[in-house]
């Protein structure tokens, strides 16, 4: 079993906010082929009427989806009807106030936990998640307004003191979980050098998973719930992202590429793995032990 903040798991795998999490009956089957929990696409206070999309770049997927298209009594409903199921609810808004009010009306339609989706690559302006001093508003309007535990979803930074700072922002306000890392912003051009989907947006794909792996170590012990995404595409990356401080993954970029019934064959991936006695537990001391070593060392050849 795995535990997350008051809930007990089967397996560690969610399936993360994203197309297909977007409505009832998506997520019922997302339940069905084996996700331990999920993420709803991001709510928020109006539907997200912008014209956005998918596109596959080599091992990268690039979107520019936004928030959810429906509107908020929609997903009040579903959530009433998904109330006592492992679904986090993922909110969005411009201010803290209707972060703040996004955060009451889903709890009292039965969302467990909210994740504050302060992270999107492709909303104007760009993300809140970027800056402390943006981010502590909006986390501090929304813990004065629930009392369940809040997870903060943000975009990892690249270097070491840039995570810590977002981490210690997050705690300050009295956030208890953060789901790193978030599409990178990223912009593509087709060869006539046009834009693709029309702008900037979001990059995901297991092109991330050291990116992220980074990210994760560097605040592993700070004492904060980590959901680790980004790159996940097999049940060795799923033990790889436990091993260096994980609680959970959220899956999303492999189940659009490959279908989400490959959620199945991800589960049992991973379920082989720990039923072999492989240690999923965060391995600080194994990691720090490969510090100084060469890379011959690290991955014999």
């Amino acid at each position: 079993m795995t535990n997350l903040f008051h809930w007990q798991l089967p397996h560690p795998v969610i399936a993360s906010s994203s197309p297909l999490t977007a409505h009832l009956r998506a997520i019922h089957h997302l339940f069905a082929i084996g996700a331990a929990a999920v993420v709803t696409k991001t709510i928020s206070m109006q539907p997200d009427m912008r014209t956005g999309g998918c596109i596959r770049y080599g091992e990268l997927l690039f979107n520019r989806d936004g928030y959810s298209r429906r509107t908020l009594s929609e997903w009040e409903a579903d959530l009433e009807t998904l109330r006592g199921q492992k679904v986090i609810a993922n909110i969005a808004a411009d201010t803290p106030e209707d972060v703040a009010n996004l955060a009451r009306r889903v709890v009292s339609k039965g969302a467990e936990i909210v994740e504050l989706g302060l992270s999107c690559p492709s909303v104007e302006g760009g993300p809140i998640c970027i800056s402390p001093d943006k981010l502590g508003p909006f986390c501090r309007a929304a813990r004065k307004a629930v009392d369940v535990p809040l997870i903060v979803k943000l975009i990892l930074q690249t270097s070491t003191a840039g995570n810590r700072a977002m981490i210690s922002c997050l705690k300050n306000e009295g956030i208890n979980g953060v789901s790193i890392s978030d599409t990178l912003p990223g912009l593509l051009l087709d060869v006539h050098g046009n834009m693709m989907l029309g702008g900037s947006g979001g990059i995901s794909g297991s092109p991330l998973k050291p990116l992220v792996l980074k990210s994760i170590y560097d605040i592993a012990d700070m004492n904060v719930v980590i959901l680790g995404m980004g790159g996940i595409s097999s049940g060795q990356d799923v033990v790889d992202y436990l091993r260096v401080g994980a609680s959970v993954v959220q899956v999303c970029s492999f189940l659009m590429r490959n279908g989400v019934q490959a959620m199945e064959n991800l589960v049992q991936e991973y379920r082989s793995l720990a039923s072999k006695n492989i240690s999923c537990e965060a391995a600080q001391p194994k990691l720090c032990a490969l510090q100084g070593a060469s890379y011959s060392d690290a991955n014999p050849i």
